[in-house]
């Protein structure tokens, strides 16, 4: 049985028993007990209490002898639940004075969600306190897993969200954004930037041979060094950041634990954790930290070893917090959900830079500086009764394109043929489309590496269709690494892009995909606001974004490790063979 507290907590309602109050007594179970957070006078007080520590996840209220509300947060066994109950204070998942009750006391169970407040936060409304209410687990997650990379999180990942992710939460607001409450906007701008993040390193959770543990790793930059057995050992590729994880002996486990807390400056920069199932030690000098978990499972000891120098604290603060013995859970959460609708909402925002329906410019939130320098880049509008361009990813028919390009046809046709709708992501401007049985050439392969400043690149589309009828290839630079206002998702190219480029390949001196073409700078409102014609001002959706949005999707696609460069003409027939206008009605 695990130990950890949020382990422990049902998912189902906990059964109570309703009886008078002269014979009232509630049973949680042999050997069971219930952890009380609170006790509060009235239910109104109750259900105050829970939504402000952020326990609405879990809580669950009884009415008591005394008159009082009584919150509990889960069952735990009476054996154990000092060990976890005080650790749950220590990791701050738990008020000080929380303690365990058998429920002798208790009357029935209150049904405390019934008259529940409406949340005081739309989901929508970025200016509004944040509100983690409206949030899956998941979306929860992610912002767990965000507010640990970057140095505000210490706990687990588990998508309760409590006062311990409240606290790293406004401690973020506080530091990055001068916010003394947090927002929902922060929690958006943190969704926005960790998502980057995650994909630039392959963050995924990968499961532990034989260990019955896994634990989230940047996949793109850790190398397996060693596998002998039980044990394996991993590797950063261009960080001092290692991982060793293996089946041990007591003794061995001991001694692990033993010199990681020898490995410490001073006595009181060492974290212990000593539980029958459960031992955690970590420790900190001045050559980094050095991290150990061990869990008892099947009969033996499972142990997880992290050691990295100070530069690897964001890496090793998500490698400690994604560590688990429930299998693996992706890190991403849906992207129609409220999180990922509010980080689109926030990315438009800092986009377009218009502050003025957000009421006075003393209002306190997210840096957005007033529009003054260049607009937002042009996507061209829902492509009902238009065309756009597509590329072969795999040899089952399916083509990546914009999802402005496909939005709201009744019919998409690929080179006059019907074409079924896939995929699509509003956040990342992607679709993708498939025409089953059809010949459409050599699917394009996607580079494994990110494209650097000023890489060469080659582009491929179908512009202006009823004016320029055939394939149409354009070769450039990459001239940004972020769009406009340092958008993340895209990056900015010069090669010439017209009305029909929206979802066109872009590719490196290889002829790999590095980017998905997918919009231009709005010249005429530059001109108007700056007096200047901006030119070969052009965006594409990074290759790496467009990778992980097929995988998400189950779509498959093949990466290249580089290879050969190839000369204009190999490219250009490597492209035409790939490429195909994409034509919407609606």
């Amino acid at each position: 049985m695990s130990r950890r507290f949020s382990y422990v907590l049902l998912s189902t309602a906990l059964s109570g028993l309703t009886s008078t109050p002269a014979e009232a007594q509630v049973s949680f179970g042999k050997g069971k007990c219930a952890v009380i957070a609170a006790s509060r006078s009235t239910l109104s007080e109750a259900r105050q209490w829970i939504y402000e520590s952020g326990y609405e996840d879990e809580a669950h209220v009884y009415f008591s002898q005394n008159g009082w509300y009584a919150i509990t947060l889960g069952l735990v066994s009476k054996s154990e639940s000092r060990s976890i109950i005080e650790r749950s204070i220590r990791m701050g998942n738990l008020p000080s004075d929380a303690y365990c009750s058998s429920g002798g006391n208790y009357i029935r169970k209150v049904e405390w969600r019934h008259a529940a407040a409406q949340p005081t936060s739309s989901p929508t409304n970025l200016w509004s306190p944040f509100d983690a209410r409206p949030l899956t687990r998941a979306e929860k997650r992610f912002l767990q897993a965000g507010l640990a990379y970057t140095g505000y999180y210490a706990g687990l990942l588990d998508g309760v969200w409590g006062r311990g992710s409240q606290r790293s939460l406004k401690a973020y607001a506080r530091a990055e954004h001068d916010n003394m409450e947090p927002l929902n906007a922060d929690a958006a701008f943190l969704a926005m930037t960790f998502v980057v993040d995650v994909d630039d390193g392959g963050w995924r959770p990968v499961p532990l041979p034989n260990l019955g543990m896994s634990i989230a790793m940047p996949t793109k930059l850790m190398s397996l060094k060693d596998r002998s057995g039980t044990t394996s050992a991993w590797e950063h590729r261009q960080k001092e950041l290692y991982i060793m994880a293996g089946r041990h002996t007591a003794d061995f486990v001991g001694e692990q634990h033993a010199f990681v807390e020898r490995n410490a400056s001073y006595q009181d920069e060492v974290y212990k954790v000593r539980d029958r199932e459960r031992w955690v030690t970590s420790s900190k000098n001045d050559k980094g930290s050095s991290y150990i978990r061990s869990e008892y499972i099947n009969g033996g000891w499972s142990s997880v070893f992290i050691t990295g120098t100070p530069h690897t604290e964001p890496e090793l603060g998500l490698m400690i917090s994604s560590i688990s013995t429930d299998g693996t859970t992706p890190l991403f959460p849906s992207e129609e959900g409220v999180l990922m609708r509010n980080a689109m909402l926030l990315l438009d925002e800092i986009n377009s830079a218009e502050t003025e329906g957000r009421g006075s410019g003393d209002t306190v939130g997210v840096s957005v500086e007033p529009r003054k320098v260049p607009p937002a880049a042009d996507k061209e509008p829902p492509a009902a009764g238009g065309t756009g361009t597509g590329f072969l990813v795999n040899a089952d028919g399916v083509l990546l394109t914009n999802a402005h390009v496909v939005e709201d046809c009744s019919l998409i046709e690929v080179n006059g043929q019907k074409a079924n709708l896939l995929a699509s992501s509003n956040m990342f401007d992607l679709a993708a489309i498939s025409v089953p049985g059809a010949l459409l050439g050599e699917p394009l392969q996607f580079s494994s590496r990110s494209a650097g400043l000023n890489a060469d690149i080659t582009i491929a589309r179908y512009p202006l269709h009823g004016l320029l009828g055939g394939l149409n290839i354009g070769r450039g630079s990459i001239s940004a690494l972020k769009g406009l206002r340092g958008d993340e998702i895209n990056f900015q190219i010069s090669a010439p892009v017209q009305p029909g480029n929206s979802g066109g390949p872009a590719v490196d001196r290889f002829g790999n995909v590095v980017g998905v073409v997918v919009s231009k700078l709005d010249t005429v409102e530059v001109a108007d606001l700056t007096g200047d014609i901006a030119q070969n001002i052009n965006f594409a959706v990074r290759g790496d974004l467009a990778k992980a949005f097929l995988s998400s999707n189950g779509i498959t696609f093949s990466e290249a490790q580089g290879g050969d460069p190839m000369d204009g003409e190999t490219i250009a027939q490597r492209l035409q063979q790939a490429t195909h206008l994409v034509r919407c009605s609606g």
